[in-house]
């Protein structure tokens, strides 16, 4: 009777079904099909439809018993929402249906009889302090994602304690690295990466992240371009089933001889003001920067210095300076919307001598992307580019980080660091 439901079932699949078994799900038999582009379960005259792109993994519960499970983790996707959903199965061959399975879900090829079954392994490096205390809580919420994967969790306790981690890190042990927190320890921890002594490895070492601060850059950026919206879950999705994507690199040279690595933005002048000057509201989450970006354009500041690039020059005084290397500068910010993640150029944003009203219609515009067509705003892509920031030097922000304020060399490395990506 099983077989007769089973090949009726299967015939009236349109697609190839390239695997098929009868299995066992909370206690009622089902039929279960994998096809190319999806898993489907059979049962009591209803069907689960779980596409692979949305099939997280699936490992063996209890393994040490006679009756293994096979515990699969579904983000099901519905309209523009998703939620997450967890079944176990009971197969007669749990070995190799856990192979099929995780063949599908992570390849999307059935892998070949003599392959083993893969579980994906990462290294979690969590801020407890970053944003607003968060962390710790956002990492519950999307641990039920990581079920079919093997973590190793550090918390950092002291400054400089990501690079520690990551300097000592043994690559070959993890598929990426994911840090929980916001885009300052990224900001570290891709420095540790690019200064390790087996950089050319460890710069195809992929990192992705789970938004805990207060900007977010790197969350918004990989779920823009993996068409996701910005929350944790689908975070933690990219991390689990992206790609290796390459990624731009700045690299910066200070005058007093110091070396950093930009992924994100370098600020002078009024942005870089307001990203660091706020940092004392931190317990507002993003709106901090506007808040503060208020009294800034209040009590305006303006600077004299000198930028360089590939063709041109400005010299004069200056309210506002970035030189992105991502489309966006924090979550919904899209500061630079020409700029790609591995074109290796950067984009650089300059008004010059402007008053509070040009500055004004930049800043309402931006979130957007439409603050380009400001006939005060220079929009500049270059390989390469100096700041020489004159006599009064400010605040220097890189990636969010507070930095003396000196006469800089920047160069865009292309395709330096590694990425998830959809």
């Amino acid at each position: 009777m099983e077989v007769s439901m089973e090949s009726t079932f299967l015939s009236s699949i349109e697609e190839k079904v390239l695997y098929s078994e009868i299995v066992k799900l909370k206690k009622r038999t089902c039929i279960l099909a994998i096809t190319e582009q999806r898993m489907i379960l059979n049962y009591c005259k209803s069907t689960k439809d779980c596409p692979w792109t949305d099939v997280i993994g699936a490992i063996i519960l209890n393994p040490g018993k006679k009756h293994k499970k096979v515990h699969v983790v579904w983000y099901k996707k519905v309209n523009q929402t998703r939620k997450i959903k967890k079944f176990d199965l009971v197969s007669e061959d749990p070995e190799k249906l856990i192979k099929y399975l995780q063949g599908m879900a992570y390849t999307y090829n059935l892998p070949e009889v003599y392959e083993s079954s893969y579980i994906k392994r990462f290294k979690v490096i969590i801020n407890p302090n970053s944003g607003r205390g968060l962390s710790r809580r956002i990492w519950a919420q999307v641990a039920d994602l990581f079920e079919v994967c093997e973590v190793s969790i550090s918390y950092t306790e002291r400054r400089n304690h990501a690079t520690e981690i990551v300097t000592e890190l043994v690559l070959t042990d993890y598929d990426g690295l994911i840090v929980v927190s916001g885009d300052g320890l990224v900001h570290e921890v891709i420095n540790a990466i690019c200064k390790r002594d087996d950089g050319d490895l460890a710069r195809m070492f992929p990192v992705s992240v789970i938004p805990a601060g207060s900007a977010n850059a790197l969350a918004q950026v990989i779920c823009d371009k993996s068409g996701e919206k910005v929350t944790p879950e689908n975070c933690a999705l990219i991390a689990i089933k992206g790609r290796s994507s390459p990624f731009d690199i700045s690299l910066v040279k200070f005058a007093s001889g110091s070396i950093v690595y930009s992924f994100l933005s370098i600020f002078w002048a009024f942005i870089a003001d307001v990203d660091i000057g706020s940092e004392n509201c931190r317990c507002c989450g993003a709106c901090r920067f506007d808040l503060y970006g208020f009294w800034r354009v209040l009590a305006l500041r303006r600077y004299s210095g000198t930028i360089t690039w590939d063709e041109g020059e400005y010299t004069g005084n200056i309210v506002y300076f970035n030189a992105c290397n991502t489309p966006y500068i924090g979550e919904g910010m899209h500061n630079a919307p020409n700029a790609q993640i591995n074109d290796g150029m950067n984009d650089l944003l300059l008004l010059g001598d402007v008053g509070r009203m040009a500055l004004v219609r930049v800043l309402l515009r931006q979130d957007a992307g439409t603050h380009l067509s400001s006939p005060d705003l220079k929009y500049i892509k270059t390989k390469k580019w100096t700041l020489d920031p004159g006599q009064r030097p400010g605040i220097l922000s890189i990636d969010g980080e507070l930095f003396n304020s000196e006469p800089i060399e920047v160069e865009c490395l292309q395709n330096y660091a590694t990425v998830f990506l959809l």
